[in-house]
């Protein structure tokens, strides 16, 4: 059998290593062929890789029809993460190259921290370590709300949404859902309901997404949306393309005329960019467009919005 050449690119040493040691776990190092690369594959770079039968890529490199043309011995693109949106899958088709994802992990991860930035929100912590950079100390300023006996709002309850719900109910809230696909054994185990969207929205003291981006969820999130939440609603979004692809996350605290207000996104092994698109696919820009501003500028300067980080 040949020797198959494959490149894993947007690897650093440590990941390298694991990866070495799996392969020979495997028992196929004299059949793969590996090279490690730290950097993104680009359409510019792949004469250099022309040889590959297989690559392996993270959210950082798109594989595009001139980067499949670019490599004609490719049989197999691997990405190192769940969302393949960055990816041409119909080029990839036409070509006969398989195309793999890794559909679960770090759920339970993304759920934990869509509770810290709630935490953050709901104790305004991120306030606080502001007045102590600054030697202020008022305390009125720092009043927050319990989340014990509030509702929390899931919209998406998939592998992510419901490593949300298991924590929220542990937190003593009261859960709605709102998914395509209810999973009823589930709700009556976690003790969860499914409902509507626009009930989830009017009841719901907190709101949470994590949902794929697909067509159906472009601007889920808009401002006709956002008016049917209570006054004082929390608003977290936790994007994710193609079943939870993705990290970025907003959060917000209500007030001002449109009872919300959003937050950053969340930086994570460089899939930070992915999660600014899914932010700026779910919030609607459609008032943003006529000046020009980013909808996280807009956002930050009419809503008071805490922003880490670029949307």
């Amino acid at each position: 059998m040949d020797t198959i050449r494959a490149g894993f690119f947007e690897v650093d040493d440590g990941q390298a290593q694991y990866l070495i040691e799996g392969i020979r776990r495997l028992g196929v190092a004299d059949r793969v062929q590996v090279d490690f690369v730290p950097h993104p594959l680009t359409p510019d770079g792949c004469e250099a890789y022309a040889q590959y039968d297989a690559i392996a890529v993270f959210i950082g490199t798109k594989v595009s029809r001139t980067t499949l043309e670019a490599l004609p011995r490719l049989r197999l693109v691997l990405t190192m993460s769940t969302g393949y949106d960055h990816i041409d899958i119909d080029a990839c088709r036409e070509r006969g190259v398989v195309v793999c994802n890794v559909p679960h992990y770090g759920e339970n991860t993304v759920a934990e921290h869509t509770f810290a930035l709630i935490l953050s929100l709901s104790r305004k912590l991120h306030a606080a370590y502001f007045q102590s950079l600054r030697g202020e100390y008022q305390v009125r300023a720092l009043r927050g709300f319990d989340l014990y006996g509030k509702t929390l709002g899931v919209v998406g309850a998939g592998s992510i949404g419901l490593h949300v719900i298991r924590i929220a109910r542990g937190f003593g809230m009261r859960v709605l859902a709102y998914d395509a696909r209810p999973q009823r054994l589930l709700a009556e185990v976690l003790a969860f309901t499914y409902t509507d969207l626009d009930t989830l929205l009017k009841e719901s003291d907190i709101v949470t997404l994590h949902v794929p981006a697909t067509p159906a969820t472009y601007h889920l999130m808009n401002r006709e949306t956002l008016s049917k939440m209570k006054r004082g609603c929390v608003a977290h979004q936790h994007g994710a393309r193609f079943g939870g692809g993705y990290r970025g996350a907003i959060v917000g605290a209500g007030g001002g005329d449109t009872g919300w207000r959003g937050a950053g996104c969340h930086r994570r092994r460089g899939v930070h960019h992915r999660g600014e698109r899914a932010a700026e696919d779910a919030l609607s820009r459609t008032d943003t467009e006529a000046t020009g501003a980013s909808a996280g500028a807009v956002a930050a300067r009419e809503c008071g919005i805490y922003a880490p980080h670029r949307l």
